[in-house]
């Protein structure tokens, strides 16, 4: 598989920015290069215009979240049905903002995984520490923990990816180290190979902080399959830069 440029807008661009996005970044070389798997997680007001740009293109592109049922009285929540109806192709799950500000918990991420797969959408599962638990020397625990509450049953035979996301990484300008880096991607690596031997496919992405001038060394480390990209994902002429740095 090719190697998976993931965007994380977050709580940011609308409508008319999105269009203007899109139309810039498909005129330009670098988006459709066939080493490339580009992702789009996009804000729910976008999803719609993602759609109409990324259809017939080689692009995936899905919502930052997603609820565990299809339907019902869940007032502000993303149906997982109908984001397959309206053309979304993968699924951001459990991302460290929706674990740690809505307090999400490893028995949701486990349910958001199953409903994902359950509608053909393929979910990315973020994990990752604060700084506290990195300190303390927590790191390969939570990661445990993590992958453990979401990786289970059938999920375990399905193609999914896993994001690695340092918390204390993410819009800070911090960026893990690639000794960092390796370490997280090879626990991850064997956890998976361990515990997911069935689930061909899957890639181990790298969240943090990344950038045009890091992409290219953080591309290199053993396991690193994609990236997860925040800030620098707002702007084509950065995103496309870190594409290019991947070469």
């Amino acid at each position: 598989m090719s190697f998976i440029v993931a965007a994380n807008w977050k709580l940011n661009k609308g409508p008319k920015e999105a269009e203007s996005f899109f139309q810039e970044f498909l005129s330009g070389n670098e988006a459709l290069r066939s080493e490339f798997e580009t992702l789009f997680f996009v804000p729910a007001v976008d999803l719609v215009t993602a759609n109409a740009f990324l259809e017939d293109t080689p692009v995936g592109w899905g919502p930052q979240n997603i609820y565990f049922e299809d339907q019902g009285a869940f007032t502000g929540e993303n149906s997982p049905a109908v984001m397959k109806d309206i053309g979304a192709t993968h699924a951001l799950v459990g991302h460290s903002e929706r674990r740690h500000i809505f307090k999400e918990a490893d028995g949701d991420t486990f349910l958001k995984m199953k409903a994902a797969i359950r509608n053909d959408l393929i979910p990315v599962l973020c994990v990752g520490e604060t700084i506290e638990e990195r300190k303390v020397g927590h790191t390969f625990d939570v990661l445990k923990r993590q992958l453990s509450g979401a990786l289970k049953e059938d999920v375990t035979t399905s193609l999914f990816h896993v994001a690695y996301e340092p918390v204390w990484a993410i819009g800070t300008g911090e960026v893990a180290s690639p000794g960092q880096v390796a370490e997280a991607h090879d626990f991850i690596y064997s956890w998976m190979a361990e515990h997911c031997p069935q689930a061909k496919g899957s890639k181990i992405l790298y969240g943090g902080s990344v950038k045009p001038d890091n992409a290219g060394e953080l591309s290199a480390v053993d396991h690193v399959g994609g990236f997860l990209v925040g800030g620098a994902s707002l702007k084509v002429e950065s995103f496309i830069d870190i594409l290019k740095a991947c070469r």
